[in-house]
C-alpha cells in the first residue's frame, strides 16, 4: 500500500487510512480475478458509444497464474473492490487465462486502466477532470473505450452514489485555488 502512493484507492484515487489503520477500509485486490471471472453487463451508455465487451463463456477459471503475481495486485477501497470490481474484468480482445505476465496480457485489450506500475498507459493520458467531473483524454479508438469504460465501471462520475469521492475532489480544488 505503501508503494501505490499515499495510500490511495487504485481506482478512484480517494484517500485511505493509513497502512496501520486502514485494514477495514481498504483491500488489497488481485486486478485480473484469480479464481473466475463473472461477465460483467455494459451499460446502455457504454454500448451506444460502441463498447463491446469479451464474454468470459467458457472461462471456467480466472488468472490462476497472476495469484501471487506483483504486478497483478493493487490496494482499492471497499466500494470499489468489494461493491463494484468483485470479479469482473472487462475486455475488448480475448481472454488469455493461461498468461502468467501481466505486462504479456496487454493484447486482451483491457477496458480497465491498471495504474500502478509502466506498464500499461498512464491514467492522466486518459482521463482528465473537468472541475471536479472526469472525462476521457482521448476522442477515439480503444483509449477512449478504456477511459469510459473505467469512468462508468467505478462509477467516478457520479456524485450521487460517490458522494464522499465528490467531497474529496472538492476539498482538493478548494484547498488549491488560492495557490
Amino acid at each position: 500500500m505503501r508503494l501505490q502512493g499515499e495510500s490511495k484507492c487504485a481506482y478512484c484515487e480517494r484517500k485511505l487510512e493509513s497502512v496501520r489503520y486502514g485494514a477495514g477500509e481498504q483491500d488489497v485486490e488481485h486486478f485480473r480475478p484469480k479464481k473466475g471471472i463473472r461477465p460483467w453487463r455494459a451499460p446502455v451508455s457504454l454500448r451506444d458509444a460502441g463498447i463491446t465487451i469479451t464474454d468470459p463463456v467458457g472461462v471456467d477459471r480466472g488468472y490462476y497464474l497472476l495469484a501471487y503475481h506483483p504486478c497483478n495486485y493493487a490496494a482499492a477501497c471497499k466500494p470499489c473492490n468489494s461493491a463494484l470490481k468483485r470479479d469482473y474484468f472487462p475486455i475488448a480482445g480475448a481472454f488469455q487465462i493461461a498468461g502468467g505476465d501481466p505486462e504479456a496480457l496487454q493484447d486482451e485489450l483491457p477496458l480497465l486502466i491498471y495504474p500502478l506500475g509502466t506498464f500499461d498507459t498512464d491514467p492522466e493520458h486518459l482521463i482528465e477532470f473537468y472541475g471536479l467531473t472526469p472525462r476521457p483524454v482521448v476522442e477515439e479508438g480503444h483509449a477512449r473505450c478504456r477511459a469510459l469504460t473505467t469512468l462508468t465501471f467505478f462509477h467516478l462520475a457520479d456524485p450521487i452514489g460517490r458522494k464522499n469521492l465528490y467531497r474529496e475532489r472538492g476539498l482538493i480544488l478548494c484547498a488549491l485555488f488560492p495557490q
